[in-house]
């Protein structure tokens, strides 16, 4: 089953979300992307709120 955001499907598998896209746009990275960081664009420059 996949959600839809902004007419994109999204897989609601994290592994499978994070190999389909180019770019993830964050707050800042976490555990959960940290894997794909060279996909992440995150403002959180320093690593802490």
């Amino acid at each position: 089953m996949k959600a839809h955001a902004f007419s994109a499907r999204v897989p609601h598998a994290h592994y499978k979300f994070k190999a389909g896209v180019d770019l993830i746009v964050s707050d800042r990275l976490t555990d959960e992307i940290s894997d794909v960081e060279d996909k992440v664009f995150a403002r959180d420059l320093f690593g802490a709120d």
